[in-house]
């Protein structure tokens, strides 16, 4: 049974009222990313009101990702986060229709998604993901909110689909070295949290028809010496100016590009399979495909004692993100990997 929501305190706001109240509740909100980002902006949603959400992640929730990604717990480590996320914003606001999406998405899947949507927001920080999210935003008339965090610091975009304003290659030219991620460099648990909240205020200021003064602009926080700063975002003139431009099937070939291959024959021919995920994965999701065991934490931590340099391996893990990132590191160091994901 639906509890009575009670928004009492963002009611007695000044410029909120019954009517823009009204507004968040009739909202629809896709959201990308279930990670420090998500979890952050997804609470605050569904506290506010928001009707309808669909969070998108194919990933599973691990340890590491506990001292950021708070609405997680250990119990849950090796479920899918968009699935425990959605859980558990159905028991802080049952009123709000929220659902986990979980599977890899077609381009005709995404572009349903974002028809089907109010407003998007962006917390993956994968900048190729960023470029095809930016483009269909623009194809379908969606805002979209941008977000990413690293280290000790942070940024915030919100993207106006008009076609006289910048967009997401304006602010990060195709083509611009892309910067490590907090998978790389490390981060803070709270500076998510922070930059996830900055987009769920800036998503119920938008739902709520209030002026968004990040529309077109960049809010940059340093949160080592606490100095914010907004930038205006010059419209590049050669970006996107046209919709006859937007190729989005080029933007989701890219996207595809980086994105960890699924399992088949083929890969498994010239390299020895190593399944990097944890018992209860295996038992619960069994893979067709004959292979080594060695949970992602071992490996990592000793891979000497399992492989050898002058092999090739195959590491397989869900969704791909953990495999992808092993292999990052597994390179580094001389052996010879290669990503792939059973979904």
């Amino acid at each position: 049974m639906k509890s009575i929501a009670d928004y009492s305190r963002q009611l007695s706001l000044q410029w909120m009222n019954e009517s823009r109240q009204a507004s968040i509740i009739q909202s629809r909100v896709l959201i990308f990313g279930a990670g420090g980002l998500g979890v952050a902006a997804v609470s605050y949603l569904a506290g506010a009101g928001v009707g309808t959400i669909t969070l998108v992640d194919q990933d599973r929730i691990e340890a590491s990702n506990l001292h950021r990604q708070t609405i997680y717990r250990v119990a849950d480590i090796g479920q899918y986060k968009a699935k425990v996320a959605a859980s558990y914003v159905s028991e802080r606001n049952p009123n709000c229709a929220m659902s986990g999406l979980t599977e890899f998405l077609d381009l005709q899947n995404l572009h349903e998604l974002f028809e089907q949507h109010d407003l998007v927001l962006d917390c993956t920080d994968d900048q190729n993901f960023s470029r095809l999210l930016n483009a269909l935003c623009l194809v379908t008339g969606k805002l979209a909110v941008f977000a990413n965090a690293v280290k000790m610091e942070g940024q915030l975009f919100v993207l106006d689909p008009e076609i006289n304003k910048p967009c997401f290659n304006c602010l990060w030219p195709v083509g611009q070295p892309q910067g490590d991620s907090c998978n790389q460099l490390g981060v803070l648990g709270p500076v998510p949290g922070i930059l996830g909240s900055f987009q769920a205020l800036e998503a119920i200021r938008i739902l709520a028809g209030y002026h968004s003064a990040l529309q077109g602009r960049l809010l940059h926080c340093d949160f080592l010496s606490y100095e914010f700063s907004v930038f205006d975002v010059p419209k590049n003139k050669t970006c996107c100016h046209s919709l006859c431009d937007l190729d989005l099937e080029s933007d989701f070939d890219i996207y595809l590009a980086g994105h960890v291959p699924r399992i088949d024959q083929s890969l498994c021919e010239s390299n020895i399979l190593v399944d990097i995920r944890t018992k209860d994965e295996m038992r619960d999701e069994p893979s067709a495909f004959s292979a080594l065991h060695i949970e992602a934490l071992k490996l990592a931590e000793n891979p000497h004692k399992f492989l050898e340099k002058n092999l090739q391996y195959l590491l397989l893990c869900s969704s791909g993100k953990r495999s992808k990132k092993l292999c990052n590191d597994l390179l580094q160091t001389g052996y010879e990997v290669t990503a792939c994901r059973l979904h």
